[in-house]
């Protein structure tokens, strides 16, 4: 009586909750950045006006990062630790 039905599919989950081996909670993959898609297809539409327009109410910074992304942030940190013992009296 405790049989599986024949139209149940398999999940792929173990017992816990938890994906087998092999099975995936998200098929399709990632979505690829559909917002900046979306963004760069309604600009290339507008006509130059609109696009400068558009681009006097950007800052030059903003207007940099949307043509070549952030800046880099690399930072490297070089020198010595020091460190001392300080004892208190007891």
């Amino acid at each position: 009586m405790n049989e599986e039905p024949q139209n149940r599919q398999e999940t792929g989950r173990n017992p816990d909750g938890t994906f087998k081996l092999g099975f995936t909670g998200n098929p399709g993959g990632r979505p690829r950045n559909p917002l900046k898609e979306f963004s760069l297809k309604q600009f290339e539409d507008w006509t130059d006006a609109q696009k400068k327009a558009f681009l006097k109410r950007v800052s030059p910074i903003d207007r940099w990062r949307m043509t070549e992304g952030n800046p880099s942030n690399d930072v490297e940190i070089s020198g010595e630790i020091i460190s001392k013992v300080i004892k208190l009296d007891e």
